[in-house]
């Protein structure tokens, strides 16, 4: 796609946003104003870029390529940096904010550049779900996990109120509508997008999204890059290169959750499982490449034979067939496990987020129950 098309496709979301908010009566401001500018907005202030950051929306990414811009030629990847480091380099506005006054911060601002993702609210409450409660994350389990257990479940076991491994997707759905229904905070990788990043506050100058996140990433790379002589990043295969890296950020936090799992007396098996299945509705893997160890082989594999079964994978994904299309089947099926009444809730709740980015509130594929899915493949193994 050329730059010309995605900076009309970012018009067009531009337009969009105005259109909505001036339709609830907030109109978007002509520019940033310091007291508008939120929690989760990062500023690189040796270039002028602010970026808002919304959970599960690749604001890990970004921030860590703020950090490759911050630091020049100090970095070749922002993969050679975590999250916690990158948010070391680049500080949240706000810690900026305390070190600058009011003027020269007003000045800095209106040579700035700006951006946000944002995502299909649906897409991005499965995605939440996959990652912080399907997958193994003992730190969610217990702090949401064990919630959720004793809120929706009808006669929890033990094993899942102590520890809230066993979550279903539903259940996570109908917790977060009672939350919303009560007014109590939600969690960042399920709240609102538009809560976190409110564009009838903020007007960015360019709007990326994540179903077209390799061509959004890619023009906005190529732009620093012109504008910026000390800024040289590209990828050699952008899909591949982030795919690797994600696998193995998350096969090191289960293998550091590793005894803990055991202890718990939760088959070790079960675990891996999901994270392979994780791999697989990411579109990582394709679903026809099974979970290559036995139960016995699992409670003896190392870190370095499940990165190197994952890369070997990764290398004949789309051999298998469609391997992007799987996330949407995977949606789907988990979708279908939500009654229609709560689905009805639901598209309540993601209401402003679809209006204010462009997203179907009621897409047919989830709410049209009349046909049977595609695929009798089940995504989510291991509960």
């Amino acid at each position: 796609m050329h730059g010309s098309d995605i900076e009309a496709r970012n018009k067009e979301r531009q337009r969009n946003i105005r259109q909505a908010c001036s339709s609830t009566g907030t109109p978007q401001p002509t520019s940033f104003k310091v007291e508008n500018i939120g929690h989760n907005v990062f500023f690189e202030n040796t270039h002028g870029v602010l970026f808002c950051g919304i959970a599960k929306v690749s604001s890990t990414f970004w921030t860590e390529m703020l950090a490759v811009l911050r630091k020049g030629d100090t970095y070749d990847s922002p993969f050679q940096l975590n999250l916690s480091m990158a948010r070391k380099i680049v500080p949240r506005f706000e810690a900026v904010k305390k070190a600058f006054r009011k003027q020269k911060l007003k000045r800095m601002l209106e040579i700035s550049t700006s951006f946000m993702f944002t995502r299909d609210p649906y897409a991005r409450l499965y995605s939440g779900y996959v990652n912080k409660i399907y997958s193994p994350n003992m730190m969610y389990w217990k702090m949401y996990g064990r919630k959720i257990a004793q809120t929706t479940k009808v006669n929890p076991s033990n094993m899942s109120l102590a520890y809230g491994h066993d979550i279903s997707f539903r259940e996570l759905i109908q917790y977060l509508l009672q939350l919303w229904k009560d007014g109590k905070r939600i969690d960042n990788h399920f709240r609102s997008m538009s809560e976190q990043c409110d564009p009838c506050a903020m007007p960015f100058d360019f709007i990326g999204q994540l179903e077209t996140l390799k061509q959004d990433a890619e023009y906005l790379l190529q732009t620093w890059r012109s504008q910026y002589s000390d800024f040289k990043l590209e990828f050699n295969d952008f899909e591949n290169e982030s795919f690797v890296e994600m696998s193995k950020r998350r096969i090191t936090v289960l293998f550091k959750a590793r005894s803990a799992i055991i202890k718990m007396g939760y088959p070790l098996h079960n675990i891996f499982l999901r994270l392979w299945s994780d791999f697989q509705i990411r579109g990582f893997i394709s679903k026809q490449c099974e979970y290559p160890f036995t139960k016995s082989e699992t409670m003896n594999v190392t870190e370095n034979q499940l990165v190197d079964a994952v890369k070997s994978a990764l290398g004949r994904r789309h051999a298998d067939g469609d391997v992007k299309g799987q996330r949407q089947e995977a949606m789907i099926q988990a979708y279908r496990t939500i009654p229609l009444y709560e689905m009805e809730q639901l598209q309540r709740y993601v209401r402003k987020d679809c209006k204010l980015f462009g997203y179907d509130e009621r897409p047919q594929t989830l709410f049209d129950r009349r046909t049977s899915p595609d695929s009798n493949h089940l995504y989510l193994k291991g509960l």
